[in-house]
C-alpha cells in the first residue's frame, strides 16, 4: 500500500445524534512522495461510507473508488490525495467504534484478497483495545 491511515474518534452518542461526530488522523505510513493527512478530521455524517463503517464490524473494500457511489461526498479528495483503491476497516471496543483504519493504494488499481481483508478485521481488534486504553489513560492523567 501507499498509505494506512489510522484515526480516532470521540464515541458520542450525543454527537452521532448530532451529525457532528468526526474522524481525526492520529497516525500514518506514506510510501512515495503522498500528502500527509496527521490531524485531518472527517465528519462522519457527510460520508456514507463512515456511516456505514461505524455500525458495523468488519471492513469494506473498494477496488475502483472512481466508480464507487459510497464514496461521492469525499470523492474529490480521494482524487486529490491520488487514491485509487482502498480498504477500511472500523476498530471497536465492546460493540462501539473508536477509530478508523484505512489502506490506500495510489499507483494502481488493487483488488483486495479474502486475506488481505481478514488481516485488517484482526487487526482492527488489537486496535480498538489499544485506543480504549489510550483513552482511559489520557482521562486517568486527567483525573
Amino acid at each position: 500500500v501507499n498509505q494506512c491511515l489510522i484515526f480516532t474518534c470521540e464515541n458520542s452518542t450525543d454527537k452521532i445524534k448530532e451529525n457532528s461526530l468526526t474522524i481525526t488522523c492520529v497516525s500514518e505510513y506514506i510510501k512515495g512522495y503522498y500528502d500527509s493527512c496527521l490531524d485531518l478530521e472527517i465528519l462522519i455524517s457527510d460520508n456514507p461510507c463512515l456511516e456505514i463503517l461505524i455500525n458495523k464490524e468488519g471492513a469494506i473494500s473498494i477496488d475502483n473508488i472512481s466508480n464507487n457511489p459510497l464514496l461521492i461526498s469525499v470523492n474529490p479528495w480521494l482524487k486529490m490525495m491520488q487514491v485509487k483503491s482502498l480498504l477500511a476497516v472500523g476498530p471497536f471496543y465492546q460493540g462501539k467504534v473508536n477509530g478508523l483504519i484505512t489502506l490506500h493504494h495510489c499507483d494502481n488499481l488493487h483488488t483486495w484478497t479474502k486475506d488481505e481483508i481478514e488481516l485488517l478485521e484482526a487487526l482492527a481488534g488489537h486496535l480498538g483495545i489499544a485506543i480504549t486504553q489510550a483513552y482511559l489513560l489520557k482521562q486517568e492523567k486527567r483525573n
